[in-house]
């Protein structure tokens, strides 16, 4: 039901029963974006200053847009400047309201998750009050940044740098307000940003048209292109031993994600040249089962595929189960590489430091 709403609402779908709900969402969309103009405004009029500097990346629309692989590269970047960083996440969907650093998974979420195994000098620190765990990493880390994770709506903490990342390669696929479309705030909020970061654009031919649009919308932002890359790969549970993408180039690969983009996976197996026989897609943050894995390797076997990859996000949520794997599993790992106004991006970041 979940996948077909969504390809109602991005117009996949088409005829009579899917225009109706078209329809009939659209009027829910205008509720939505009259509440969270009012909830915008009034959170912003008395907005808390935290004794840390704070790096907001957030985005504006369900899905991923490639925060988490940003918020990495600044908490590393940040960290080898000197800075005493921690990373602030609501943790979605994870088992349990933790206010501690350095959980198990079932107590963080995915995406923290995977920022800790990658992020081994930085804490992270999971909750949904992102004040209070501002506040908890001054005091036990003496953290002086904080970087919050997907924050663009917190609407009353005070920031020194609000990033946005916006997908350019489904830009205009859906501009429509929830539960209508994909956005969490109209379009016209960016105009809060102070930069915006667009994501895969090396899959976006219309890149000239997003930028005079937002330039459009706020023309004092910097705006910049990032590409992500694979930074290589490892076997599960082995995250020190990278290989190359070269080492899968003559085998048959069989694809598995529980993410918001799972084309996104596909779109870059495929241009770093692996033979993708088999593609399997689950829901965002999808708590994988044994039985899940078990129908995987046994399509896998049918169709002679020998290496399963998977994202990083999704190694974090199969981790705790006792893994039977007949065909070897692989986790890719990935970057943000900018193509323009990188040096820009790195000089706002440095001068948050300056005032």
């Amino acid at each position: 039901m979940r996948t077909y709403l969504y390809n109602v609402i991005i117009g996949k779908h088409r005829g009579f029963i899917p225009t109706i709900i078209r329809v009939l969402l659209s009027f829910l969309s205008i509720f939505y974006a009259l509440v969270v103009k009012f909830l915008a405004f009034f959170r912003g009029l008395q907005r808390v200053h935290l004794p840390v500097r704070v790096v907001s990346v957030g985005n504006i629309t369900l899905g991923g847009t490639g925060k988490t692989v940003l918020v990495e590269f600044l908490a590393r970047y940040l960290t080898q400047k000197g800075k005493k960083v921690v990373v602030i996440s609501r943790g979605y969907k994870r088992g349990t309201r933790t206010k501690g650093a350095n959980t198990e998974f079932e107590q963080m979420g995915d995406e923290p998750c995977m920022l800790k195994q990658n992020l081994s000098d930085v804490p992270i620190v999971v909750g949904a009050n992102r004040v209070k765990a501002a506040l908890l990493a001054r005091e036990r880390f003496s953290a002086d940044t904080a970087v919050l994770d997907d924050a663009f709506q917190q609407w009353h903490i005070y920031k020194d740098l609000d990033i946005v990342t916006i997908d350019a390669a489904s830009f205009f696929n859906n501009q429509h307000m929830l539960p209508r479309g994909t956005l969490r705030e109209p379009l016209s909020s960016l105009a809060r940003a102070d930069i915006l970061v667009l994501t895969r654009a090396d899959f976006c031919p219309r890149l000239q048209e997003i930028k005079n649009a937002l330039k459009m919308i706020n023309p004092l932002a910097l705006i910049v292109s990032s590409v992500h890359k694979p930074a290589g790969l490892y076997k599960i549970g082995e995250p020190d031993k990278i290989l190359s993408p070269e080492y899968f180039i003559s085998r048959s690969v069989g694809l598995f994600s529980g993410i918001a983009n799972p084309a996104s996976l596909d779109a870059l197996a495929i241009k770093i040249g692996l033979n993708v026989v088999k593609t399997f897609v689950f829901s965002d943050h999808y708590n994988y089962l044994q039985h899940d894995l078990d129908r995987i390797i046994l399509e896998c076997r049918a169709h002679e595929v020998s290496t399963l990859i998977t994202t990083e996000k999704d190694a974090s949520r199969i981790l705790g189960l006792g893994l039977k794997i007949q065909v070897e599993l692989f986790v890719l790992r990935i970057a943000i590489a900018f193509q323009e106004n990188e040096k820009e991006f790195l000089a706002r970041l440095s001068g948050i430091y300056n005032s």
